[in-house]
């Protein structure tokens, strides 16, 4: 009976220490995968020349953000993406200085972005920062006709940081906090004919804490 308890007290240290040894020299490499989705805060500024002159407008609400991002690791722990990613607002309120396109409608705003990304994993921590830069648009929708259909593509960034926890040997879950921004313009050929004759220059920020899975 004492064999076996000193085997026991013997191994189990040995056990934990050995797990925790390659945990702290486990990095990230080769393929890297990653889906993530979690609520968002989002406002939209908008400077709009019109011909009753110049309006300003705040669109703020709640809604969710989703992100996908696919890529290598072109070294240990450093991950270049091909980044998708949206934010959509559910009836967000609307703060102008005088009456608008928007004035008393009941919309949604859609804002999907596609980009080129970078992911640094602090190891052993597991604690990671990313940016991703690229080109977004701007959606606003009434049930399910596009309203402000005038708006061009425009540009993002966004900066994120996050902790990663390994689930298996290629699988983990992560935990990530976002902010993002994203410009569109107006096209000045056609606003005149779409949204009474309103030209907008809009700029949305966002915040975002998501939860993701993915595969190394």
């Amino acid at each position: 009976m004492l064999r076996y308890l000193l085997t026991f007290v013997l191994l189990v240290p040995a056990g934990v220490f050995s797990q925790t040894l390659v945990d702290s020299i486990r990095v990230h490499r080769n393929f890297h995968l990653e889906l993530s989705l979690g609520p968002a805060w989002s406002s939209i500024h908008d400077d709009v020349a019109s011909h009753l002159g110049p309006i300003e407008q705040d669109i703020t609400g709640m809604g969710f953000s989703y992100e996908l991002r696919l890529g290598w690791f072109v070294i240990p722990n450093l991950a270049l993406t091909a980044d998708l990613a949206g934010t959509d607002i559910y009836n967000p309120q609307l703060e102008t200085t005088q009456e608008s396109y928007l004035s008393g409608m009941s919309f949604t705003t859609h804002t999907p972005t596609f980009g080129t990304g970078i992911t640094w994993y602090k190891m052993p921590a597991n604690f990671f920062a990313g940016f991703s830069l690229g080109i977004g648009k701007i959606y606003f929708h009434q049930g399910s006709s596009l309203v402000l259909a005038d708006l061009e593509t425009g540009s993002f960034w966004n900066l994120r940081l996050g902790k990663h926890w390994w689930i298996s040997d290629n699988w983990g879950i992560s935990c990530t906090a976002n902010y993002g921004r994203t410009e569109a313009k107006s096209d000045p050929s056609i606003h005149c004919d779409v949204g009474g004759g309103y030209l907008h220059d809009m700029r949305s920020s966002r915040i975002s804490l998501m939860v993701g899975i993915g595969l190394r």
